[in-house]
């Protein structure tokens, strides 16, 4: 696809991404995914992607998680209104462990999905220490600690309740 290979190419003109709820992403994600993924290693122009309402898996987002690993460009990643489960979200928080220019990573509206303690405490450990706010479905409040970014995650901002932490 054109973005592709505008990420590929790092244009200059494409800071904001957005593939948000697109029909051949929806059907041919698992070809289309770890292309994206791959692009965005190396691209430092687009600091904005929305892969809103993509059907996004826990499968498919490992290949964004591990993007976010090597990116230095990004800082607004909306991946609301996808199937992402606590596998998904760990994975994004591991790889959120080496990326320090992403401010912002929504997960809101995850379809059937309640994250877990153990995905929690995976967001909350010293190694994603970068992040600011974490928004929860029906968990406690982490401890407060200084953090640099920020993570929301919830099935509907509304039934969440939000984290501050600062190291």
């Amino acid at each position: 696809s054109q973005a592709i290979e505008r990420l590929t190419n790092d244009d200059p003109t494409l800071t904001t991404c957005s593939l948000a709820n697109n029909a051949v992403l929806q059907m041919k994600g698992a070809e289309l995914v770890p292309k994206i993924a791959l692009a965005l290693e190396k691209n430092t122009k687009c600091t904005e992607l929305n892969m809103g309402g993509c059907g996004l898996t826990d499968a498919l987002v490992a290949h964004i998680a591990s993007a976010l690993a090597k990116n230095t460009g990004l800082v607004n990643v909306n991946l609301e209104e996808n199937k992402i489960g606590n596998d998904g979200a760990m994975s994004l928080a591991k790889g959120l462990e080496s990326n320090r220019t992403l401010m912002q990573l929504s997960l809101f509206g995850q379809k059937g999905t309640k994250f877990g303690d153990a995905t929690l405490h995976a967001v909350g450990a010293p190694a994603s220490a970068h992040i600011l706010r974490a928004a929860w479905p029906d968990r406690s409040p982490l401890p407060p600690s200084p953090h640099t970014r920020s993570l929301s995650a919830c099935p509907t901002p509304a039934s969440s309740r939000t984290c501050s932490r600062r190291t």
